[in-house]
């Protein structure tokens, strides 16, 4: 649990450093992928 939240928090650190929006945009669509892998 504990290393997923600190790659989350990463990629966020790493979003508002580099460009938020491309970022923010690749990390939604992992978490709908993710998601969409789980409910099926």
């Amino acid at each position: 649990m504990r290393p997923l939240i600190l790659s989350i928090f990463a990629l966020f650190l790493a979003g508002c450093t580099h460009s938020q929006q491309s970022m923010v945009d690749t990390f939604r669509a992992s978490l709908f992928d993710n998601q969409d892998i789980t409910v099926a």
